[in-house]
């Protein structure tokens, strides 16, 4: 049930990075050199998780010609600290793969954004990842 929660989540955040990042080509013609960096930390610690992630976001660049997602390691005992200093600097990443207890925390902290309701509107369990439900 954990790694299944994991992976929902990963799986709504590439979703709605491609959603609420997405511009219409009448905006921006981007070519392959020119696609907008996104980039993911997350804690992920394990051999499986990591290619798990590995995986996906290479599905998702070849998926699309606007943006190139990578994702950094930061281990879970420095990951409040990282994410303090970069909300600090204003450096944070695009996008966080945390677990639910943590993700609130930063909320009420008004460090991320609460996108619940617009996650609500989407389809994420027909129309993103087939793979997951598996």
């Amino acid at each position: 049930m954990k790694k299944g929660l994991k992976l929902i989540t990963l799986a709504m955040c590439m979703a709605i990075t491609n959603t609420a990042c997405g511009r219409s080509t009448s905006d921006v013609e981007n070519t392959p050199d020119e696609k907008e960096q996104l980039l993911i930390w997350s804690y992920y610690e394990t051999e499986a998780q990591a290619n798990g992630l590995d995986k996906l976001t290479a599905s998702f660049n070849k998926s699309q010609d606007k943006y190139q997602v990578s994702w950094e390691y930061v281990p879970m005992t420095e990951f409040d600290k990282k994410i303090s200093r970069a909300y600090t600097e204003q450096e944070l990443p695009d996008v966080v793969i945390i677990d639910n207890p943590d993700m609130k925390k930063f909320i009420q902290l008004d460090m991320f954004e609460d996108i619940s309701e617009y996650a609500s509107t989407l389809n994420l369990d027909t129309d993103y990842y087939e793979e997951v439900g598996s």
